[in-house]
């Protein structure tokens, strides 16, 4: 299998796990939405930013680790 047909195969695994994550009716926006009506504006915000940036960065690592593992670049 090369290289373009694995990379087409990942993303579209992705996209139809990630769409219906952060769909409308999607737990994330579901979490979200009850978020709002517990916290203040101001505090919730700042800790939703940096539960986000967390979760880009680990996904990231991980990513970034498999790649290395998968290429044995290091």
């Amino acid at each position: 299998m090369s290289i373009y047909r694995l990379a087409q195969n990942f993303e579209i695994k992705f996209w139809n796990a990630v769409i219906p994550v952060i769909s409308e009716e999607g737990p994330l926006m579901k979490t979200i939405r009850s978020i709002k009506q517990i916290a203040p504006s101001k505090p919730r915000n700042i800790a939703l930013l940096i539960l986000v940036w967390a979760a880009i960065g680990f996904v990231s690592g991980v990513i970034l680790g498999r790649l290395i593992l998968i290429f044995q670049i290091l």
